[in-house]
């Protein structure tokens, strides 16, 4: 609860409980213990089931660019940086040139899925490995990265162990909310 109200702020803390946590901290902290509970229960079925090739295949047909990655090494930049790091990367400077000139690590394998919130120059879509790209400075992200893999297509094993998991969560949660409803009509019943 402590480390919600750090994150929430003393001030905003009451409206936040009266927003998500069911008006008080003994609602809220009893919330949390479904919400555990309720994850585990899902992770426990979940790795019992076997998801066939045309389940993922279907998921995979509903939006491919939501589990498309490109496997990139990035700089995280702070604002202050922005500026120096575009001006580097539109001489086509490399990303080890922009690292070491700005004193920043190099993360490695960092995955960009090519749909999400981070607004990149160019779509993560048209990128092939080795290609460079910088995302937008009004985006709130400062990031510039190098391609060093893609990983597209449901035959490739990254993309595919993606889609088994979420399926499989999937899923479990739908046999779980089965079997509630289930119960809910028995009790009812007797």
């Amino acid at each position: 609860i402590e480390k919600y109200k750090t994150n929430v702020g003393a001030d905003n803390w009451d409206m936040y409980l009266m927003l998500y946590g069911g008006g008080s901290e003994e609602a809220f902290r009893k919330m949390l213990v479904d919400e555990i509970k309720l994850e585990k229960s899902v992770n426990e079925k979940a790795e019992k089931l076997t998801i066939a090739d045309s389940d993922l295949q279907a998921k995979y047909d509903e939006n491919p660019n939501s589990y498309n990655i490109a496997v990139m090494d990035v700089v995280f930049l702070g604002a202050e940086q922005v500026d120096t790091a575009k001006a580097m990367y539109d001489e086509g400077k490399t990303i080890e040139e922009i690292s070491k000139a700005l004193n920043v690590e190099i993360s490695k394998d960092e995955h960009c899925y090519f749909e999400s919130d981070i607004v990149w120059e160019k779509p993560i879509s048209s990128l092939k490995v080795g290609d460079m790209n910088i995302t937008t400075k009004d985006s709130g992200n400062y990031i510039v990265g190098k391609v060093v893999e893609l990983n597209t297509g449901i035959s490739n094993a990254k993309v595919k162990e993606d889609l088994t998991q979420i399926v499989k969560q999937e899923k479990a949660f739908e046999e779980l909310n089965k079997e509630y409803q289930e119960f809910l009509k028995k009790s009812k019943a007797s």
